[in-house]
């Protein structure tokens, strides 16, 4: 019988495209057995997956020497999943910048055109049409039609991704694995330069294999150095599955490679010694996995069933009675607390719970390997009393610690010890997000009495001459201890007439101040008709803030015809100070409105209850008649000095003069 000849023989250039297999294998690897957020395990499981094949391939198309179709059918096989790489690459960068509910149709989008492409890759030959022959004697694949779609795709959808997620924040504000992973568009497009070869321009030697290596020890970096996966330790069941079907696989080879020995090999041969190895690595892992799957589901119902209840709490007592609650309902836990004072625990304590992914117990402490932190650990657990803890992080930070005196009577299995961890790990997120809460409602609170300090005050704007007309105003008012009770406004009707209007309420404080920003409001909506008189703007002041108690006067100043025009709801502070007399408005409380004349030379003055009851104010009003506004303000200190040591309400006085 003759031997059977092959057109295979290794070769040292394919050493290069081996090792970036060995990388991109390892980063699939560790984002397969590492618990985490899901879609960005999913995007690097696919985009280092869709280049496991294509390394391989390649290596092996290399070390191909004569038969062009072998290496034709190589290049097609590997090449093909390569598609999925650029979309993959840009469901990972959405990910991390919190980016992929927002365009979430174009994740879609990318999966779709990377299914499409593949079939065009394997169904036809318009990706590959042939392979060329390099200066290095390397089988290259030769460019079919659509070879620059295949570069686009992988080019652009990184591309995409990166932009939108240097959008999504400032950059002082971006995350650190943001700013990692702008290299990967980067080497991808260098890796993309091979196609430059495949259309039979320059090159002796394909260069792809650099960006894969580079890529795959920047993923490794990124997953062991930052929070990439969100990492939540080991996933002990896919760990145990991909080592099961590893061994299959290795198993699979090795009979391969021994019918190979004994010239028998064929697809059918294969496939009969490959199915029941691969059948029974199947059978392995669901019987093992089959009991911990029952759990794991009842536990994640419990925790989806405990995140909502945690969705109702306002504060870290609520929260940790909640969670002692359920460990000692569902595990047996008893006297569980949860610690918030963490700065005494120290920077070595606290990095050291950090890097936990699942409950520690006292009596473990001894076992494990803890160098000069023993002695720290050992005083922690002495002098809290708990027989174990579990740390609380939150984005990589140790914001608590769970801990619990009273254990099971029994040993707590893995998927008990999984479950307190990640109930641990809700009631920190509630922590977090119960804080920013508090914060929101505080910078929403504070931005309010702003709002209402604005509204109240505006009016101490400095008054320009040409904003009153023919008059003259002074205002005068000290505030109490609780501001608010007081408030004034005017507007200007026509060139000589000219509205005043005061305000006394009754409630003070930010109750107040809400009312007389609202009477405030009203009056200067109403001023806008320039033929309304006193009556209708009180009118307007009445259909405002309904229910609330407060005295209100307004008064309506006319230079052509000198008169005053007023309208009193309960105010009795308004007089007119003349030359020779002084003419109190409101001395007739049965009068709620009237008209007065406004002599020459003559001033209007209107105050506040705690000004118009001071002592000797008839006195000194008497005395200060040709003092003209200035005596606005002695009134005020009049008033201020009576009622020592500090004035109970709002101190108000208005006085209106013609120029």
């Amino acid at each position: 019988m003759s031997e059977p000849t092959s057109s295979f023989e290794w070769t040292w250039l394919a050493l290069p495209y081996l090792a970036a297999a060995l990388a991109v294998t390892s980063v699939l690897v560790v984002a397969a057995v590492q618990r985490g957020d899901r879609v960005i395990r999913i995007g690097l499981i696919s985009a280092t997956g869709s280049l496991v094949p294509w390394t391989l391939a390649t290596a092996a198309a290399i070390c191909v020497t004569e038969d062009v179709n072998a290496a034709y059918r190589l290049h097609r096989f590997g090449n093909g999943p390569t598609m999925f790489l650029g979309p993959s690459l840009f469901l990972v960068l959405l990910a991390v910048s919190g980016q992929l509910d927002r365009f979430r149709y174009l994740a879609r989008i990318a999966i779709g055109s990377g299914v499409a492409l593949l079939a065009v890759s394997w169904l036809t030959g318009l990706i590959i049409e042939g392979v060329i022959v390099l200066p290095s004697g390397v089988l290259f694949p030769a460019a079919g039609p659509l070879e620059w779609l295949h570069a686009l795709q992988v080019v652009s959808w990184p591309a995409a991704g990166l932009v939108l997620a240097m959008r999504a924040s400032p950059a002082a504000q971006r995350a650190s694995a943001v700013r990692y992973l702008a290299a990967l568009p980067v080497l991808a497009m260098v890796a993309t330069a091979d196609t430059l070869m495949a259309y039979g321009v320059g090159g002796s030697y394909p260069l792809a294999w650099l960006p894969a290596l580079l890529g795959g020890g920047l993923c490794l970096h990124l997953i062991f150095r930052t929070d990439l996966l969100r990492a939540r330790g080991l996933d002990r069941a896919a760990s145990m599955s991909l080592a099961i079907y590893a061994a299959a696989g290795a198993l699979i080879a090795l009979v391969v490679w021994v019918a190979a020995q004994e010239g028998v090999v064929s697809p059918v041969v294969v496939a009969l010694l490959a199915a029941p190895l691969w059948g029974a690595a199947l059978l392995v892992t669901w019987v093992a996995s089959r009991g911990k799957a029952a759990a794991g589901n009842a536990y994640e119902q419990l925790l989806e069933q405990f995140a909502r209840e945690l969705g109702t709490t306002d504060g870290a007592t609520e929260a940790g009675q909640r969670l002692a609650k359920l460990w000692a309902e569902q595990v047996g836990l008893g006297q569980v607390r949860l610690r918030l004072e963490i700065d005494e625990l120290g920077d070595a304590t606290r990095a050291w719970l950090r890097s936990l992914d699942a409950p520690v117990m006292a009596s473990e402490v001894s076992l494990m390997r803890l160098g000069n932190l023993r002695a720290a650990i050992e005083r922690m657990f002495a002098k809290s009393g708990a027989a174990m803890a579990v740390p609380v992080i939150d984005r990589g930070e140790l914001i608590a610690v769970a801990e619990a005196a009273q254990l099971a009577a029994r040993p707590l299995r893995d998927a008990e010890r999984l479950f307190l961890f990640d109930s641990a790990q809700l009631v920190g997120n509630t922590l977090i997000h119960a804080g920013l809460a508090r914060e929101a409602n505080a910078a929403a609170t504070s931005a309010r009495e702003v709002d209402i300090a604005n509204a109240l005050f505006g009016h101490y704007r400095p008054l320009a001459d040409d904003d009153t007309g023919p008059w003259r105003i002074a205002i005068h008012h000290r505030a109490s201890l609780q501001p608010g009770g007081e408030g004034w406004s005017w507007a200007l009707l026509s060139p000589s007439r000219l509205a005043v209007m005061v305000v006394e309420a009754e409630a003070a404080g930010v109750a107040g101040a809400l009312v007389i920003a609202a009477l405030q409001g009203a009056f200067a909506a109403r001023s806008k008709d320039v033929s309304c008189n006193a009556a209708d703007l009180l009118e307007a002041l009445g259909d405002t803030a309904p229910g609330s108690k407060r005295k209100a006067l307004v008064l309506v100043l006319d230079g052509d015809t000198r008169t005053v025009t007023w309208a009193s709801d309960g105010h009795r502070g308004a007089v007119i100070l003349g030359p020779e007399r002084v003419d109190d408005l409101l001395a007739d409380r049965s009068k709620e409105s009237g008209l007065a004349p406004l002599p020459a030379d003559a001033m209007v003055l209107l105050m506040s209850s705690g000004v118009a009851t001071a002592p000797r104010l008839a006195e000194v009003m008497e005395a200060g008649r040709g003092r003209g506004l200035r005596l606005v303000a002695e009134l005020l200190d009049l008033a201020a000095t009576a009622s020592a040591p500090g004035p109970a309400r709002d101190l108000l006085a208005v006085g209106v003069a013609p120029r």
